[in-house]
């Protein structure tokens, strides 16, 4: 992604940015492989049918095993969660090509 208002400057290093927006939350991603029927495809399916499979509140109750972690449990099971997917990035690319797809794709064009 280029920040067109941001200008090189010279002598330093470039900055690279790249986004990937993980629908309905972050904790979507996190079960990946874990989790079959949470993906983006059913996600849309849920936006166009109005029925929801799960939700923000359902994904964090899964991944934390409540829908209001403090932060020092969210920071030890994202850290674990990352730990896992960087294990299947290829799964987790597959199963949200829209979101981490274009991250991925963004990183790889570096």
């Amino acid at each position: 992604m280029r920040l067109p208002w941001l200008r090189p400057v010279p002598g330093r290093t470039s900055i690279n940015v790249a986004i990937g927006l993980a629908v309905p939350t972050l904790e979507a991603w996190f079960r990946c492989g874990l989790d079959p029927h949470v993906t983006e495809a059913v996600w849309v399916q849920a936006l166009q049918s109005g029925k929801y499979p799960y939700d923000g509140k359902r994904l964090k109750q899964a991944v934390y095993g409540t829908d209001r972690p403090p932060p020092a449990l969210e920071m030890q099971r994202m850290t674990e969660e990352a730990s896992r997917l960087v294990q299947i990035l290829d799964e987790l690319e597959k199963w949200f090509p829209d979101g981490f797809g274009a991250l991925a794709r963004a990183v790889r064009g570096w």
